[in-house]
Order: C-alpha cells, then structure tokens, then sequence
C-alpha cells in the first residue's frame, strides 16, 4: 500500500490486477482485500485490458 493524493491508500495488487497485469487464485487462504481484488478483475475482463485482451 502506499498514499496517494488527499492520503488515499492504493494498493499495488489492485492496481496490477485493474491494468490486467495480474490475475487472482483462489488457494484457499482468507484474504481481507479478496472481494476488492476480485471486482479490480472484473473491470479488467469487461474493458479487456492486459492479459483479459489476449483471451479468445
């Protein structure tokens, strides 16, 4: 996590993960930010940015 403007944290997973850089897995371990993780995803598949722009 790092501040942004106004204090605002930003997550590099997420970021990574919206840019289509990334994806998520699920191995079974509890993540506090999974739901975040998973809608930042989503974006990137509807907008097919990254890796999401390759799939057939």
């Amino acid at each position: 996590m790092v501040y942004g403007q106004g204090e605002a944290e930003i997550s590099f997973q997420e970021e990574l993960l919206k840019s289509g850089l990334a994806r998520t897995q699920q191995a079974g371990v509890e993540c506090p930010n999974q739901i975040a993780f998973e809608n930042a995803q989503r974006l990137a598949i509807a907008s097919k940015a990254g890796i999401w722009g390759q799939i057939k």
